[in-house]
């Protein structure tokens, strides 16, 4: 005859065991849905600049425009006032705070970023920070473009750990 003791101690760790099953079970969904929102964010994100041809535009106005000081690139801009560089800036601007955001915030992850857009990041922020600390002093904004200057400097420690991706 079967112990009554031992039949409940059988019920209790199948119970347990099933709790266990739906909690790993449960950890695995979560992780996929979230891989699934950052693809979707992401996604959304190469929408809104590279393919999309009025970010482009913008881009190629700020990549082909001059200056060789804080001053001339002020001149340039023509802030407050809209100017087609203003505009094209500020879309630019626009972009590259907003992924420094996700990315410091973890909602994207560097490697994303290191692989699609390595080229528009450097040439963008290589091009500004010459003359960066100085606009920020004129203008009186000391935070000016810290989230692209983050998402570059970010980016770079990505690439010099991860040789492979030879960008």
């Amino acid at each position: 005859m079967v112990d009554l003791a031992l039949l409940q101690s059988i019920s209790y760790m199948a119970g347990a065991f099933g709790v266990c099953v739906a909690a790993i079970y449960y950890v695995i969904n979560i992780r996929a849905q979230n891989r699934n929102r950052e693809a979707q964010l992401f996604m959304n994100i190469t929408n809104q600049s590279f393919n999309n041809p009025n970010w482009n535009k913008a881009y190629l106005t700020v990549m082909r425009a001059k200056w060789s000081s804080a001053k001339e690139f002020i001149e340039l801009n023509g802030y407050p006032n809209e100017t087609e560089f203003n505009n094209a800036y500020g879309t630019i601007v626009g972009f590259f705070e907003g992924l420094g955001v996700f990315v410091k915030e973890g909602l994207v992850d560097i490697r994303l970023v290191a692989l699609l857009m390595t080229g528009y990041t450097k040439e963008f922020f290589e091009k500004i920070a010459p003359y960066l600390e100085e606009v920020r002093v004129i203008y009186g904004i000391p935070r000016m473009l810290s989230e692209t200057e983050y998402l570059y400097h970010r980016l770079m420690k990505y690439l010099e750990e991860h040789p492979e991706i030879k960008t």
